[in-house]
């Protein structure tokens, strides 16, 4: 929860740069909850990110959040290799 404390305060008040797709997966449910809570899911939301349900997302790279050809992730997920989260 930490880091999306910290994230969602840098982000106040800012926006995601037109043509970029952003998106927080939390990384649980309990962490989503946590966040919702504390209102930080409305500074994503807010900012232009898309707030997703809690679990593997791009990280696992096993479902429609995969990167296409050309697309660029930053992720904190703790696993990084090629091809893991798409053609990207």
């Amino acid at each position: 929860i930490e880091d999306l404390r910290e994230a969602a305060r840098i982000l106040d008040g800012r926006r995601v740069r037109r043509g970029l797709r952003a998106m927080v997966v939390p990384g649980s449910m309990l962490v989503k909850r946590q966040a919702e809570r504390e209102g930080l899911d409305e500074v994503f939301v807010a900012a232009g990110f898309e707030w997703r349900d809690a679990g593997c997302s791009m990280c696992l790279g096993m479902n429609p959040d995969q990167l296409t050809p050309g697309e660029r992730c930053a992720s904190t997920s703790n696993r990084n290799f090629e091809g893991r989260q798409g053609k990207g």
